[in-house]
């Protein structure tokens, strides 16, 4: 628009009204008003803006130089906002960063309002650092729980001695059997060698005490007229 000296340039998108030395230019009366490129937390994909708007919540914007993917190929300034990644959610509008997931807790969405969004994971599974966009399966002999020690899934927690879990994801450990033994964090349960058993919370193999054999993982009294060799 041109009236006499008077001529007006919209602000291209991604820029508005403001007082930077560069960009594209809106005159007034000869004088030359420039445009700003659009702040963090913001954007604009219209011309002619005196503001620009906010990233709304579950998005978010840092800035846009000139080529950026969300910006233009001649100029500095934002035409979009990001949406949130997995394992991050935003609940504020105007925003330039995303809040992260606590540790043991995940979301598998991108652009995600509230921090509800965060969910637990289930049991058998952890997440050791914040903003997972998933969790991760316990290995064999670990486990994850709903309630009490092994419940806060910022880690898989190793099976008891005496106890073992065979598979990915367990959710609870098992016992050894008779005869048999094993540490903390173990697969599966190992046998006593020969002339020895269990003690008596499967944790370790002892010797039998003199004048005892082991037979079928119990020490057994020598009967009368046998000797032990």
């Amino acid at each position: 628009m041109v009236l006499g000296s008077l001529s007006c340039d919209k602000c291209k998108k991604g820029r508005y009204r403001g007082q930077s030395t560069q960009g594209s230019k809106a005159k007034v009366w000869g004088w030359e008003q420039s445009c700003q490129a659009c702040p963090s937390g913001k954007y604009s994909n219209q011309e002619g803006l005196a503001t620009c708007d906010d990233c709304a919540k579950g998005k978010y914007q840092t800035s846009c130089e000139a080529g950026s993917s969300d910006g233009f190929a001649g100029y500095a300034g934002c035409r979009q906002c990001k949406n949130c990644p997995k394992g991050w959610y935003q609940d504020g509008n105007a925003q330039d960063d995303c809040k992260h997931c606590a540790i043991g807790t995940y979301n598998d969405l991108t652009a995600q309002k509230q921090s509800s969004s965060c969910k637990a994971c289930p049991n058998g599974y952890s997440a050791g650092s914040t903003g997972s966009p998933s969790c991760d399966a316990c290995i064999p002999g670990q486990l994850t729980t709903t309630s009490g020690a092994f419940s806060d899934k910022k880690q898989c927690y190793n099976c008891p001695a005496g106890f073992s879990a065979v598979n990915h994801g367990s959710t609870s450990c098992a016992g050894c059997g008779s005869g048999k033994i094993s540490g903390a964090g173990e697969s599966s349960c190992s046998s006593c060698t020969a002339g020895r058993t269990p003690n008596s919370d499967s944790t370790a193999c002892v010797d039998c005490t003199s004048g005892k054999f082991e037979s079928n993982n119990v020490c057994q009294d020598c009967p009368e007229g046998n000797l032990i060799i």
